[in-house]
């Protein structure tokens, strides 16, 4: 009984660590495009312009 137990508990948390690394992934390639050069350029244009 308790083995049953065990087992579920390894196949809920091999899911968990499955989605949490996709989610990871997808954040990794998302940043990829991104030109943070310019998009610090352009926040600080635009912080300038507040003030």
């Amino acid at each position: 009984m308790s083995l049953i137990w065990v087992i579920i508990a390894l196949a809920v948390g091999f899911v968990i660590i499955l989605v949490n690394n996709k989610r990871n992934q997808r954040k990794l390639r998302d940043r990829k495009g991104r030109n943070f050069r310019e998009n610090y350029e352009q926040k600080k244009k635009n912080r300038g312009s507040d003030g």
